[in-house]
């Protein structure tokens, strides 16, 4: 039977777990604050907070699913791992040292993607000039138009963080061992007693 320690960890996962799933999906985690441009013989011109979405080109901005194409799964895989074993091992009647340990690594992973997004936000966006409506004659000049977003970071990224941390702190509440009872042994006594 899992510990009191334990079943306080692995509940304390899980709903971090719940928490952060919630989090990529749902809440914003950045939204677009400017963007400059650099077009080759026109120079860097800045297009402030303008529209978003530029011929069809979208600027991230949004939740961690919206604005990421790989990492958000790894985070919703994470999440969904802690929540399938910390509710196995809830339900069972024991929590193997595996399964915690699962969950303990799980939570590493998800504040390390996390961290890692809210330090070196998305930044993907591949812009034309036609894109952007300045003249392009289609020639590689055109293909040299790099775009620069300013991000700011938003509340989902923050709960993110918050809920990864979480999931870590209960995944190590949940592995660590509890020294053997010393139920029934009788107290050494000193030399000289």
């Amino acid at each position: 039977m899992p510990s009191s320690q334990q079943r306080t960890g692995v509940t304390i996962a899980v709903v971090s777990a719940i928490v952060l799933l919630f989090a990529t999906v749902a809440l914003p985690w950045f939204d677009a604050q400017g963007l400059t441009v650099d077009v080759p013989g026109v120079g860097e011109q800045d297009l402030g907070l303008g529209p978003l979405v530029f011929s069809g080109v979208e600027v991230p901005a949004g939740s961690l699913w919206e604005t990421t194409s790989f990492l958000d799964i790894l985070v919703a895989i994470c999440a969904l791992g802690t929540i399938v074993l910390g509710a196995l091992a809830l339900r069972g009647p024991e929590l193997t040292e595996r399964r915690a340990t699962i969950v303990a690594v799980l939570g590493i992973v998800a504040l390390v993607l996390v961290v890692y997004v809210a330090i070196l936000p998305p930044n993907n966006v591949e812009l034309s000039a036609s894109d952007l409506g300045l003249p392009g004659d289609g020639t590689a000049a055109e293909a040299e138009v790099t775009a620069d977003v300013e991000l700011g970071r938003e509340l989902g990224l923050f709960i993110g963080v918050l809920a990864a941390l979480g999931m870590t702190i209960g995944g190590g509440m949940a592995a660590r061992r509890e020294p053997a009872s010393d139920a029934g042994v009788a107290p050494s006594r000193r030399p000289g007693e």
